[in-house]
């Protein structure tokens, strides 16, 4: 039989054996809460959609230096789960719709368009492709203002300049795609509450793709992906610094429960 004995070694009673088991109690529930949103966040994180490291002189998406770093070096960037940023739609209320180029480090064209519904349908090009150089960031191009009606999914149509007939399109589908892969990834600029600003970055190859998204971005105002219009249901990049303050509080908590359950054992 076990026994909790108090700091003068004496076995509780019962008022003192209820003081502890709340405590522990408390601890455990605590701790598994902990543990569960860390596993959560772990789970939605690796299902999503690896990106590679961009080989220079082409910038990589992320990390210091990066493209976002370098597009958005104040804004807060929640990258939007793969499986939301496949169908879009018009933010309800909004009224400003803006599609815009900001820039590619592929050789290739670059054109940002959209299939209607949700599987299926006809590629619709959001004209002019952009047919500049490589290795550009920043360009804010517009690329059309007109409402795209019901739900769709943005695509990219991309080509060599001297093969315009020969071309690939792409989207974060994995079935719209000839290699069955998501070609599309996301991220939300500015508030993770209220933002309706967007911004995506294309994998513009099939056969023998780097991975890397940098090919094409471009960013959306006006549209959300179906299911995360207006509600938050994406998930946020938590830092390291982060995760440490939350194990910090987690350990500060349990030893005060647990100071305080010893307090009423003794």
């Amino acid at each position: 039989m076990l026994y909790l004995i108090n700091q003068k070694n004496k076995p509780l009673g019962k008022k003192q054996k209820r003081g502890a088991f709340r405590g522990f109690a408390a601890t455990g529930f605590i701790a598994i809460i902990f543990i569960a949103f860390f596993l959560h966040i772990s789970i939605a994180l690796a299902a999503d959609t690896s990106i590679n490291s961009a080989t220079p002189p082409e910038k990589s998406v992320q990390g210091a230096g990066g493209i976002l770093e370098i597009l958005f070096p104040f804004d807060i960037l929640t990258r939007i789960s793969d499986a939301l940023d496949k169908v879009w739609e018009k933010v309800p209320g909004a009224t400003v719709f803006k599609e815009t180029f900001q820039g590619k480090q592929a050789g290739n064209v670059q054109n940002l368009g959209y299939f209607p519904g949700a599987s299926g349908g006809a590629f619709t090009d959001l004209t002019p492709p952009f047919i500049g150089t490589s290795n550009v960031i920043g360009v804010g191009t517009p690329m059309d203002t007109e409402e795209i009606e019901g739900e769709f999914r943005w695509a990219d149509k991309s080509y060599r300049a001297a093969t315009p007939s020969s071309f690939t399109i792409v989207t974060s589908l994995p079935t719209d795609n000839l290699d069955g892969l998501d070609h599309m990834v996301t991220w939300r600029i500015g508030d993770p509450l209220t933002s309706n600003k967007y911004i995506a970055f294309f994998e513009d190859r099939n056969a023998g793709s780097d991975r890397d998204f940098n090919d094409g971005f471009f960013t959306f105002e006006g549209y959300c992906p179906v299911g995360d219009c207006p509600a938050v249901t994406a998930i946020p990049e938590i830092p390291n610094r982060f995760a440490t303050l939350l194990f910090l509080m987690l350990g500060s908590v349990i030893f005060f429960i647990r100071k305080q359950a010893f307090k009423i054992a003794a």
